[in-house]
């Protein structure tokens, strides 16, 4: 199997980038950057009250004096950002006035330093919730210029197998449509590629190759990867199949003999959110696959989700992808 972290590490420091921290203050953030500046990663910018990350970094006895400290509430960089995040949503009715409201909250912020190329890459929701940082994620940075939405792709270590498998999309887009799961099919197999697999993407169902009939729910499937595949010429992008069909060469050779997925899938597209939630949760609990980390992807440039409950080590690794993923998508 491949060595993911190397890999990520490697590409990471191709070329210095910089990322900002959402919540600068909060532990595991500090810790991580601690370790991100030691190592090289990227460059970091802390957000908050510069006297709390020092006090925390200090009481944690973490070295973070190669960080620049952002106070959002403060900064002499919140008049131009404001101007930028109004002019940005004045369709919506922003004003300067709301959007300084807006900068005091660290998402919004750190959004706009994306935003104005400041910096290229976000880490958080280490404190708040995902939606708090989806919000302005999806209102500013905003999609790809070949993307049509933004999804997530989740990175699950089969360590009884020997592989790593991609999974889309276990967060976000609840019941997409032909083009909306064509696009999550070209997010998780670009994700893939950036971790240097050659993707190899399935769009999951209950039939395998017509065994279920031509329900709507197949006939969706079949069209997306038919969009997805003339997007992407380079990967292999196929439907429908089931499960066992997907990833297991066995099964595929008793219902699937003759298809371009021959039980060696890397990436596994869902039909919709529950099937994938309810999945990737599921394997966690059952067996001893582990849910390393996951990416938003086909955004126009790397926000990560840190979670509340993510393990220290997820929230370093997710870190040093912000910087992968800003050199891998230059």
């Amino acid at each position: 199997m491949k060595n993911l972290i190397k890999i990520m590490k490697d590409k990471a420091k191709a070329k210095r980038r910089k990322i900002v921290i959402g919540e600068g203050w909060e532990e595991r953030c500090l810790k991580a950057a601690d370790y991100v500046l030691r190592e090289g990663y990227a460059d970091l910018v802390l957000l908050g009250d510069e006297k709390k990350i020092n006090d925390e970094a200090k009481k944690l006895n973490v070295d973070i004096t190669a960080a620049e400290i952002i106070n959002n509430k403060t900064s002499d960089m919140r008049e131009k950002l404001a101007k930028e995040l109004a002019e940005l949503r004045k369709h919506k009715g922003m004003t300067e006035e709301k959007a300084m409201e807006l900068l005091d909250d660290v998402n919004y912020f750190g959004c706009m330093l994306l935003h104005t190329g400041y910096a290229d890459g976000f880490a958080g929701s280490a404190i708040c919730s995902t939606a708090e940082l989806m919000r302005p994620a999806l209102q500013i940075i905003k999609t790809k210029p070949d993307a049509s939405l933004v999804s997530e792709t989740v990175i699950m270590n089969d360590t009884k197998n020997d592989r790593v498998l991609f999974f889309s999309d276990c967060s976000l887009n609840i019941d997409p449509d032909d083009e909306q799961l064509a696009q999550m099919a070209v997010n998780a197999g670009d994700m893939a590629k950036s971790f240097s697999f050659k993707p190899k993407v399935a769009l999951l169902s209950f039939s395998t190759k017509g065994s279920g009939g031509d329900a709507p729910i197949i006939q969706k499937t079949l069209k997306a990867a038919e969009i997805a595949q003339k997007k992407r010429p380079d990967y292999i992008i196929d439907a429908e199949y089931q499960g066992d069909a997907a990833i297991n060469p066995k099964a595929a050779a008793k219902k699937c003999s003759g298809a371009r997925i021959q039980g060696d899938a890397n990436v596994l597209v869902f039909p919709n959110l529950t099937a994938a939630n309810i999945t990737a949760h599921l394997l966690g609990q059952l067996s001893d696959m582990k849910m390393e980390m996951s990416s938003l992807m086909g955004i126009r440039k790397p926000v990560m989700i840190l979670g509340r409950s993510t393990p220290p080590e997820t929230v370093t690794n997710l870190i040093i992808m912000a910087a992968m993923e800003a050199n891998v998508n230059e």
